[in-house]
């Protein structure tokens, strides 16, 4: 069950959620002389939003077996025992005594579950080197595209700032549709080649032609839920496809962009890497090493006489590189502000428990 109904479904659990957490958390100071600016400090700084309670649904389904693994999931003992109950309460999950997991079929839907070994693996199309594109392994492709699956609720809007390695198709297959996925390349040749591939695969994917040198066409604007990205590495291109991501995310708390990048190549430019996106309300939520592999032979500007002087330092023959990988890493970055807070005018010290 994709769609309005579940959503409906979770939105009355989390309206039961937030009343329990909150009484959880600060009851003892809701007959405060203050308590509605309690109520107002906890709901601003503390309170969990409707897209964080999705993540942790759809988590728990992909994820939880028993008790411990909600816990892990939501960070806390008392955050999982409430989530929990208000599943349970509107028979959603039920829990045994041991502390095992067993969810209801309203919330499992069979027809959605990845599977990676189906995958299918597309043709190759040739870089571009007038597009700087250098494409990652179809492997890496499915590991993208699972990592996607299992952490956004598959009913977000996906968009992909450009998708040479084509891990849309990927996500389209291992989910059985179940995203909405956009795909946006400067490319039109490699735009066409998704756009047959999707239709005779029978996948869903909205394709367009898209240059990140400009600001996103308005109907694409405050669109999606998930941006991902595998840029140039250079300041100018980071920049440009980070603007890109602003002005087509949704603005919500919640908002994720999947970024690939070497921090190698990057070096202490990460810190202001880091710094940028903090001022755009964004935290570091993952970082994966070294997580997309790349063909050395296929590198575009890949300079093969220079390389080949390289290599012979070494005492490797060049034939040898189409046996040598780069990596990217792969970073996480959840929107936690929509916007700064210069300073708050009303704080109190509020720690959740344990």
């Amino acid at each position: 069950m994709i769609g309005c109904d579940l959503i409906d479904i979770l939105k009355k659990c989390y309206e039961d959620f937030l009343k329990i957490d909150m009484e959880t958390e600060i009851g003892h100071l809701l007959k405060h002389k203050q308590a509605e600016k309690i109520v107002g400090i906890w709901n601003l700084w503390s309170s969990i939003s409707f897209s964080q309670f999705e993540k942790y649904v759809w988590r728990c389904i992909n994820k939880a077996k028993k008790v411990q693994d909600v816990i892990n999931i939501t960070g806390t003992v008392h955050i999982a025992i409430n989530l929990l109950y208000v599943l349970r309460n509107h028979q959603l999950c039920k829990v045994s005594k041991n502390g095992e997991i067993e969810f209801s079929n309203k919330l499992m839907n069979f027809e959605v579950a990845a599977d990676l070994a189906n995958a299918v693996f597309p043709e190759r199309i040739r870089n571009k080197k007038e597009h700087g594109q250098f494409q990652a392994t179809w492997t890496t492709s499915v590991k993208r595209a699972n990592i996607i699956f299992e952490q956004v609720p598959p009913w977000k809007d996906v968009f992909f700032c450009g998708d040479d390695d084509l891990t849309s198709l990927a996500l389209a297959q291992i989910s059985g549709n179940a995203f909405n996925i956009s795909v946006g390349d400067i490319d039109s040749d490699l735009v066409s080649f998704i756009e047959s591939s999707s239709r005779r695969e029978g996948l869903q994917i909205e394709t367009f032609e898209f240059d990140v040198t400009y600001e996103a066409p308005d109907r694409l604007k405050k669109k999606y839920d998930v941006f991902h990205c595998d840029p140039l590495d250079h300041g100018q291109g980071i920049d440009l496809w980070l603007q890109r991501a602003q002005e087509v995310l949704k603005g919500k708390p919640g908002d994720l962009i999947y970024l690939n990048i070497s921090a190698d190549r990057l070096g202490q430019r990460e810190y202001l890497l880091f710094k940028h996106l903090h001022e755009m309300g964004f935290y570091l939520e993952e970082k994966h090493k070294n997580f997309s592999s790349y063909q050395v032979e296929e590198e575009p500007f890949l300079n093969t006489e220079k390389l080949n002087e390289e290599i012979e330092k070494i005492n490797i023959e060049y034939s040898a590189i189409k046996d040598l990988y780069i990596h990217t890493d792969l970073y996480v970055f959840i929107r936690k502000a929509v916007r700064p807070i210069f300073l708050p005018q009303e704080f109190m010290e509020i720690r959740r428990k344990i």
